[in-house]
C-alpha cells in the first residue's frame, strides 16, 4: 500500500511539474507575441507619426516658397532654422533644442509684415530708458540692461513674465535695428 501511494505521489508530482512546465512555456510564448506586438505596434506609430511630420514640413516649406520666402536650415546653428524674403533680409530665426523651440528672433525685416502698431516695436528709440512707443505697446519692462564691451553696448529690455526681450546694440561701427527674442515666458501668469 504504501508503494501505491509513494507511486501515486510521483505521478503527482510529475504531472504538476510537466502542467507548470507547459503552462510556463506557453505564457512566455504568449507574453513575448505580445511584446512583439506591442513593439511592432509602437514602431508603426512612430513611423507614421514621423511621416505625418515629415509631410507638415516639406508643406511648410512650400507655402514659403510660394509666399516669396526662403528657409535655411542649420544657420546660424545645427538646430535652428532661418527665414529670409526675396532680397536675402533675415526675417526669423528659430532656435531650438530637443525638438522644442527655445527662442524665436524678429528682425527688422519682418515689421513690414506686420499690422497696426506692431510695426512701432522696429523704430530706433525703442530702447531707450522711457521710450513712449515701448511703453504704450508693452508696459514698463520687468528689467532692462546696458552691456558695455570694446565696440559698443547691448541694451535689453526684458518682459519675462510675457516672454519678450527687446534687444538693440550700438556699436563704433553702426548701430544695428532692434531685434525682439520670443522666449518661453519666466512663470505663467
Amino acid at each position: 500500500m504504501v508503494i501505491v501511494c509513494v507511486l501515486i505521489l510521483i505521478v503527482c508530482l510529475i504531472g504538476c511539474y510537466y502542467c507548470v512546465f507547459i503552462y510556463g512555456r506557453n505564457r512566455e510564448q504568449e507574453t513575448t507575441e505580445n511584446r512583439r506586438q506591442k513593439l511592432k505596434q509602437y514602431f508603426d506609430t512612430k513611423k507614421e507619426q514621423k511621416k505625418r511630420f515629415l509631410e507638415r514640413l516639406e508643406d511648410s516649406k512650400k507655402k514659403l516658397r510660394d509666399a516669396g520666402l526662403v528657409l535655411k536650415d542649420s544657420a546660424p546653428s545645427p538646430e535652428s532654422c532661418a527665414i529670409f524674403d526675396a532680397h536675402q533680409t533675415e526675417l526669423l530665426v528659430l532656435d531650438s533644442h530637443e525638438g522644442r523651440v527655445d527662442k524665436i528672433a524678429l528682425f527688422d525685416g519682418i515689421s513690414r509684415f506686420l499690422a497696426g502698431n506692431a510695426k512701432q516695436l522696429y523704430d530706433l528709440s525703442i530702447t531707450e530708458a522711457d521710450s513712449s512707443i515701448r511703453l504704450a505697446l508693452l508696459g514698463r519692462e520687468d528689467k532692462r540692461t546696458v552691456e558695455r564691451n570694446s565696440i559698443g553696448s547691448i541694451v535689453s529690455c526684458s518682459y519675462d513674465r510675457e516672454g519678450i526681450r527687446v534687444i538693440r546694440s550700438f556699436s563704433q561701427y553702426g548701430d544695428a535695428a532692434p531685434v525682439i527674442h520670443l522666449v518661453p515666458p519666466a512663470r505663467s501668469r
